[in-house]
């Protein structure tokens, strides 16, 4: 049994790693304060850790993070991990 629920899957794409890294940093939007793509967060090689942009209040969004990992044939395997906002689970358990 899991204390914060998440949901774990991968994404097979033919693009190798840089590319998959560049496509993926086109939309999201690493340093603005008011963000004009569809996610915010910080996209590395290493991995990525985003989340989706709404111009209202919505704690219940997903916190997304990934990896990154060379596939077949020169493509690339991008493991998702989604997940509730730290705070929102704890009040989720208390309440």
């Amino acid at each position: 049994m899991h204390i914060i629920p998440y949901i774990t899957f991968g994404v097979v794409t033919s693009d190798p790693p840089n590319a998959a890294i560049q496509r993926l940093s086109k939309q999201v939007d690493q340093s603005s304060w008011f963000p004009s793509l569809p996610y915010a967060g910080k996209v590395r090689e290493a991995g990525f850790k985003i989340l989706p942009v709404t111009w209202y209040r919505n704690s219940f969004m997903p916190v997304i993070m990934g990896e990154f990992e060379p596939g077949p044939a020169g493509g690339t395997i991008v493991y998702v991990t989604m997940r509730m906002n730290s705070v929102v689970a704890v009040f989720t358990c208390v309440w």
